[in-house]
Order: C-alpha cells, then structure tokens, then sequence
C-alpha cells in the first residue's frame, strides 16, 4: 500500500496546490524513501516566496529527475536535497554521492539530462549538472519566483 501510494504522489504531488515548494520537497524525500530505501536529507535556508504551481511543478519535476538519476544511474544511497532563498532569487541544489557521471561525452546527454533542461527554461531558470567534489553529480538550479524575494 504505501509503494502505491508513493507511486501515486509521484505522479502528482498533492501538495502542488499550496504555493509552497517546500511541501512538495519534502513529500518528494519521503516517497523516495518509501519506494527505494535511499535517504534524501532536505535543507531549507531563508525567506521563501510563494510559488506558481507551474514553478512548483518544474522545480520539483527537476528534483524527482535528479533524484530518479542518481539512484538508477549514479547508485546513490544518500541525496541531498537543498532549497535556499538569496539575493539574486533562489537555488535548488541536489546532491548525490554516488559514483558520478560517465566519463564518456556522449553518455552525458540523455533524456533526462535534456528534460531537465528543457522545465529549467519554462520558469526562466539556469540550470547547472556536473560532477560534485569527491564524487557524485551536483545538479544546481537558480530561479526567480513569480512573487518578489
């Protein structure tokens, strides 16, 4: 039952609805636990302004992206997930510690990698993927909320 349920939030978060990407962050962090038994550790770090429900529905999109690659590809048994407030708008950071991207070129272009992309410029956002120190992928996501900071 709460594999489905997992599931089911998945797909559609039920907390998209409250203007707060908080929410939708930490339900992320709990289902990923339920579902695959990895810990996302989630931060939250200043002022936050209230969020579009399609910002909500990008930022996380992007998170569960992250997260789905760094448990599938990267064998992640640890994420962090970090959600912060600053001067110039806000920063979405997922961090894995698992084995990192291949080294190959071609092998760092995949669909996922591309979608990511792609929901980073519907809000506007910048969106940065690349190898953290020591070891894991470091996806770093800097946007500005409809509402003003």
């Amino acid at each position: 039952m709460d594999r489905t349920r997992a599931l089911t939030h998945g797909l559609y978060p039920t907390r998209m609805r409250s203007g707060d990407a908080r929410s939708v962050l930490l339900e992320l962090a709990k289902q990923v636990g339920i579902r695959f038994g990895v810990t996302v550790r989630t931060a939250f770090r200043g002022r936050f302004p209230a969020h579009s429900a399609h910002e909500i529905l990008q930022v996380y999109r992007i998170a569960q992206e992250a997260i789905s690659n760094a448990i599938r590809h990267g064998r992640a048994e640890r994420i962090d997930l970090t959600l912060e407030s600053r001067r110039d708008g806000m920063r979405l950071t997922v961090r894995d510690h698992g084995i990192g991207l291949p080294s190959d070129p071609s092998a760092r272009q995949g669909i996922g990698l591309q979608i990511m992309q792609h929901r980073a410029a519907q809000i506007g956002a910048k969106i940065q993927i690349g190898d953290a120190p020591r070891r894991g992928v470091l996806v770093a996501l800097h946007y500005q909320p409809s509402a003003p900071l």
